[in-house]
């Protein structure tokens, strides 16, 4: 399994730009007493500092991290307590090894890239405390990964339905077929399960839901792959009814999602904010050991959101649950650097912490406009019970593009979300998710200028 490194695979109201798999993302995934924390995020009665001694060697792995660093701004520090943040040591293959004298520690990558709306931004962090994590792996996303080890992963739809809309599955990668019935998508090689959904020509805003599928396990893209696909084959899918959810007084929005992961393959069999609702899986023949549904019911109000969500073998009727809400989060700014303090959650497990700032192209530098993007992972055990959190200052590392950091004046919109785990060692939320894992999912908003 692997660490999603940002907000988890909610469909949150304030993930703009943020990398990193879908969970409420997934998804695409998305970690033990009072550390008495301020500012930095770091205890202040000196079990944070660094010292002498002998550190532990925490291994930080970033799996499919780019080689070629400077194409991407990627840069990789560590903080050790409350020392200074310095850069990684050369790592070995993907994996750093981190001397750490203190009992927690604190990450951060970074990545440049290319995006659909500008440039991307993104600052990722995390902190733990040793003891819970000795080592930690985090899944570099795709924009940030080097490219040139793709292959061509393509093909055609026969006989497709004169009203049917197919997207393809393959790894982490999703194509939608066009006119002419045919698809292609860029592909690290490798071995999955290919699917295909099927759904209806017609959908409401980003809603959709499948209606029939198409697996083809174990499916091996080692070079340009060229499929032919017979629509005929594909099987209508289960549906289950989803109870007790919708409609609500208070509520702006309400979603149903059920993800499917089939052998390294992320496919969304359902993503839907409108009556009626419901969970669904592979038709009964299509279904093998192995397989996962991550079936998600979001509830979005004014300001806030609650997800529950079930990983499961078996789908069926769900029905929601009210999730406490998260409550206020304060913020504000000091010399560029946000701080946001809440409410300790119960029995959190973890918080995802995010800013976020969509910029035009004069306020990117000039070259077009630009999305920046702080995340950071913070695990309840480093936070204790008096929850709050101060963007770190990179401008000491060797390396810092100031390009990353946010720009003074210009608002920022982000939020501050717990969550809840049944499953062990389940922060940042595993994708896939642990089987039998019951996750729940806090948030709320937050505005502020740097």
């Amino acid at each position: 399994m692997r660490l999603v490194s940002t907000v988890l695979v909610v469909s949150s109201l304030w993930v703009v730009g943020a990398c990193g798999n879908k969970s409420p993302a997934a998804g695409g995934g998305d970690d033990a007493s009072d550390g008495g924390i301020t500012g930095d995020g770091h205890g202040s009665d000196g079990s944070g500092g660094s010292g002498g001694g002998n550190p532990t060697n925490v291994l930080l792995t970033l799996n499919h991290r780019p080689t070629n660093a400077s194409a991407l701004g990627f840069l990789v520090a560590y903080q050790d307590g409350a020392g200074p943040w310095t850069l990684a040591p050369a790592p070995v293959g993907d994996t750093y090894t981190l001397p750490i004298n203190a009992p927690v520690y604190a990450v951060v990558w970074t990545c440049i890239a290319g995006g659909p709306n500008g440039q991307l931004r993104s600052v990722n962090e995390l902190q733990f405390t040793v003891s819970e994590k000795p080592a930690l792996t985090v899944e570099i996303p795709a924009r940030c990964r080097d490219q040139a080890n793709l292959v061509t992963l393509q093909g055609t739809i026969e006989n497709p339905g004169t009203f049917t809309h197919y997207v393809v599955k393959f790894g982490d990668r999703s194509a939608t077929v066009g006119n002419n019935d045919q698809f292609t998508l860029q592909t690290p090689p490798g071995t999955h399960d290919l699917v295909v959904l099927g759904q209806g020509s017609i959908n409401l805003s980003s809603d959709a839901v499948a209606e029939s599928a198409y697996v083809q396990r174990d499916l091996a893209v080692t070079a340009s792959t060229e499929l032919m696909l017979d629509a005929d084959a594909m099987e209508t899918i289960q549906a289950f009814d989803v109870t007790n959810f919708g409609g609500f007084s208070g509520h702006l929005r309400d979603t149903a999602q059920t993800i499917l992961y089939a052998n390294g393959t992320t496919a969304q069999l359902v993503n839907d904010s409108s009556s009626s609702f419901e969970t669904e899986s592979l038709a009964a023949d299509q279904m093998v050991a192995g397989d996962l549904y991550d079936q998600q019911l979001t509830v979005t109000t004014t300001g806030a959101q609650t997800t529950m969500s079930l990983a499961t073998a078996s789908p069926a009727e769900q029905a929601w649950t009210e999730v406490p809400a998260l409550g206020a989060v304060t913020s504000t700014s000091t010399a560029g650097l946000v701080t946001s303090s809440w409410a300790e959650y119960s029995q959190a497990t973890g918080y995802t912490w995010l800013a976020n700032q969509q910029l035009p192209s004069n306020a990117c530098g000039g070259g077009g406009a630009c999305s920046i993007t702080w995340t950071a992972q913070l695990s309840a055990a480093v936070l204790g019970t008096l929850p709050a959190y101060t963007m770190p200052d990179l401008s000491g590392v060797s390396g810092w593009n100031q390009a990353l950091q946010l720009v003074a004046g210009k608002p920022a919109t982000g939020g501050v979300q717990a969550m809840t785990s049944s499953a062990m060692n389940d922060f940042p939320a595993l994708v896939p998710p642990p089987m039998g894992a019951a996750r729940t999912f806090a948030g709320t908003q937050l505005t502020v200028t740097p």
